[in-house]
């Protein structure tokens, strides 16, 4: 959302017509919506480094229970408790400290 508020910024800055905007605008929402509020939550919760500490607990979630797109406690707690034990494995196990250089560093 606020891509094509800048986007509308910019355009407005360059002096292009309303009627322009509008047309422009359109367009680029009708290619690309808006992403829907379960689709923002998926991406946040897809993000490398929160998959990688959550693993297969991630199906844990309340959110694959109610499909509601919010956190919980229980969630949070859920959380605490897989971010601790990564943490454990990251220090402990060569490969999961690997697999987490690679999460972070990417293709580098």
């Amino acid at each position: 959302m606020a891509r094509w508020t800048a986007a509308r910024k910019i355009f407005e800055l360059a002096g292009v017509a309303e009627d322009q905007i509008k047309e422009f605008m359109n367009t680029i929402v009708g290619q690309f919506p808006y992403p829907s509020a379960e689709d923002l939550f998926l991406e946040h919760i897809d993000a490398p480094l929160l998959a990688a500490a959550l693993g297969e607990r991630k199906r844990e979630l309340s959110f694959y229970k109610t499909g509601v797109p919010e956190l919980t406690a229980d969630d949070l707690q859920l959380f605490k408790e897989c971010l601790r034990d990564w943490s454990i494995r990251v220090q402990t196990n060569p490969a999961d400290r690997e697999k987490l250089l690679k999460t972070v560093l990417g293709s580098f």
